[in-house]
């Protein structure tokens, strides 16, 4: 998943007028051909106004994509209203150390750097990325080292190179049988070729019992190595469980395989690409005007269903209205999911009421510790754990003694990747096993019992690193070669001098990470139920009503 860097690009090409109509999706795209709105006779005076619900990456996007549209010939006004008063970006996050170091809590690769997405990016925002020379589907390919901890607390590292060639070949035999396994199972077929057997019932567990029967046929060194893959590309990138997803969702392009070429991060974090669309579209254009409201929840969105006239209201918690001919909503699924009933007059119509509850919404979430002293070799990307046995194929973990530990898989170096600081580590984590002891009474408090959670985590981890280190005679940790000194063998909070964490699902203007094929949903079928505008003034946009490869 992620890897140690080895050059820098950066692209300094002017920005363009087309930028990311992917972004705009389905409802957003269909909206210039709605009679109410754009073909109605809109002069100097009587601007169409737009209102443009949520500030993160596709709220900012569609509201680009608006202001550089041709379509009409009057004024358009656009107000974009965000509900957090700090910040832009939703889900897109860089989050800073006291030391200065920028680190992106929430987005953080760019999967594919050989789509003609992340092409038209580059071109049009003039960002610097940084290969981490590897995948989601071969994480180690860039410099990892790999671990076994055995039950007495022994570590010993494994061969990298034999790992990083066996990684990719075990990944691409699971994924053929399963998609078999999956096609078969959905046309109803006969199962008498396959390599394991097929139930005969719709349990929507079939996946994570294939994947188990299919695993229990390999060497034992191969069931922990794809056990604590299918781990990583299951909870830790989709953000749910093999059990919560539907075969339907992931026979439909399998998206968490849709990238091509290795990730790259950016050199100055997510955020910089939210600041170049925030810096854009504030740009005066000709008969246009956006303004952008931060602190601005949603509480209420009044819209027509009839197709003769077009209106949107919004009333917002802080008691202000604001009033347009058309709404565009990029809240997240999340939000969706949770308040739909009570936001919107008149309801949603049933069918996309229904496939806002069948939705899934992953969760996954980062924490970043940096430490008084380096802890990542300079040419180690990650530090990554292996399951000394093969109990569950797809518990959060199976480690010995770190079982109940969140971040036992292990640790990327990504303090390395921009600046260069081995003192940086980046732990990432679908769920947590942090409950509250109930004695906190406010926010404060809660953030120092979670803050002490994590710290304890987090040493817990690097100090089997560390005891590895020492096993392996690796006991010198470098800044660079003039600044060398032997490494202690111990670490407790104590030598934490810095710690970030994101908390997708209780954020209240987010509620999760991202949408996820979960069980009950019907795949793209649904995603198009929910991009489908309601009346002539609402319309929806956001990865949630993306049809069309990796959605997150």
């Amino acid at each position: 998943m992620m890897t140690y860097p080895m050059t820098t690009t950066t692209t300094n090409r002017s920005c363009q007028t087309s930028f990311l109509p992917f972004w705009a999706v389905v409802g957003l795209l269909c909206f210039t051909g709605v009679p109410g709105v754009w073909g109605r006779d809109n002069d100097d005076n009587h601007p169409v106004r737009i209102l443009v619900i949520g500030g993160g990456i596709s709220g900012l996007a569609a509201t680009r994509h608006l202001m550089t549209n041709d379509a009409f010939s009057g004024k358009v006004s656009i107000d974009l209203l965000e509900a957090k008063a700090d910040r832009l970006g939703g889900r897109l996050w860089t989050a800073q150390t006291n030391q200065g170091n920028k680190m992106d809590l929430g987005g953080m690769f760019w999967h594919g750097i050989e789509s003609p997405i992340f092409a038209a990016l580059q071109s049009e925002l003039n960002l610097t990325t940084v290969p981490t020379q590897g995948t989601s589907q071969n994480p180690g390919k860039g410099g990892a080292k790999w671990m076994v901890m055995h039950s007495n607390e022994t570590v010993h590292e494994l061969d990298e190179t034999a790992i990083d060639r066996r990684l990719p070949e075990l990944v691409g035999q699971w994924n053929r049988t399963m998609q078999k396994l999956v096609r078969e199972h959905l046309l109803g077929l006969d199962n008498s070729t396959s390599v394991v057997g097929r139930p005969k019932d719709q349990d929507p567990t079939l996946l994570s019992q294939w994947s188990k029967d299919f695993i229990a046929t390999l060497p034992e060194d191969d069931q922990r190595l794809l056990h604590f893959q299918l781990n990583m590309i299951f909870n830790l990138d989709l953000g749910l469980p093999m059990e919560q997803l539907a075969l339907e969702g992931l026979m439909n392009g399998w998206d968490w395989n849709a990238g091509i070429g290795d990730d790259h991060v950016l050199l100055n974090g997510m955020s910089s690409v939210v600041e170049a669309l925030a810096k854009d579209i504030m740009i005066p254009r000709p008969g246009k005007t956006t303004r952008i409201h931060k602190g601005q929840r949603v509480k209420k969105i009044h819209y027509t269903k009839t197709t003769s006239k077009s209106q949107c209201k919004v009333e917002t918690e802080n008691g202000q209205v604001w009033e347009a001919d058309a709404c565009i909503v990029t809240l997240p699924l999340g939000v969706m999911k949770r308040h739909h009933t009570t936001l919107f007059d008149p309801p949603l119509d049933a069918s996309k009421q229904e496939a806002l509850q069948r939705a899934g919404v992953g969760s996954l979430n980062s924490l970043v510790v940096q430490w008084n002293r380096p802890i990542c070799d300079e040419d180690t990307s990650a530090y990554y754990f292996l399951p000394v046995q093969h109990e569950d194929a797809f518990a959060s973990s199976t480690l010995k003694p770190m079982s109940n530990n969140p971040l036992s898989h292990g640790f990327i170096c990504s303090g390395l990747f921009r600046t260069g600081d081995p003192t940086i580590t980046q732990f990432h984590f679908s769920e947590s096993n942090f409950v509250s002891t109930g004695n906190s009474t406010n926010a404060a408090e809660r953030q120092q019992e979670m803050l002490q959670y994590w710290s304890r985590q987090a040493v817990e981890v690097v100090q089997h690193v560390l005891a590895m280190k020492s096993n392996n005679n690796n006991e010198t940790l470098c800044h660079d070669a003039s600044s060398c000194r032997t490494a202690r063998t111990t670490i407790d909070e104590s030598d934490i001098v810095d710690l970030l964490w994101s908390d997708w699902v209780h954020d209240p203007d987010i509620l999760g990470s991202y949408s996820s094929a979960a069980t009950e949903t019907n795949g793209n079928v649904d995603r198009q139920i929910l991009a489908r505008s309601s009346g002539s003034s609402l319309f929806f946009a956001g990865e949630h009503t993306h049809t069309n490869g990796r959605y997150q």
